[in-house]
């Protein structure tokens, strides 16, 4: 039956200066459903993915427009992205696109 529950196992074996080794796990149930059971709070996470989706896409947009603009100044956007911080933006826009 589908209970929106998934099981998360992790096992460690542990070597210790000694020799032995030293096996461990842990398993626990997680639920995969955001809105689940959140008991009429559903409205607070709704309103807070929300205000994450618009500042997703204002920074899409943003930057977006700065690879446009580096592309109508010198007809290349390899400039735009030789600056490390302009990787980065673009890396936190396709994860976020990706944890979504």
């Amino acid at each position: 039956a589908n209970f929106n529950l998934y099981a998360l196992a992790s096992f460690l074996i542990e070597l210790s200066p000694a020799g032995v080794m030293v096996p461990t796990y842990q398993l626990q149930t997680v639920q995969m459903d955001l809105y689940y059971n959140l008991q009429g709070h559903y409205l607070v996470a709704f309103v807070f993915e929300g205000i994450f989706f618009l500042r997703l896409g204002y920074s899409w947009f943003n930057e977006f427009f700065e690879v446009y603009a580096q592309y109508q100044a010198n007809g290349t956007v390899l400039g735009y992205f030789q600056d490390a911080w302009n990787v980065m933006d673009w890396s936190m826009i396709i994860l976020s696109f990706v944890s979504l």
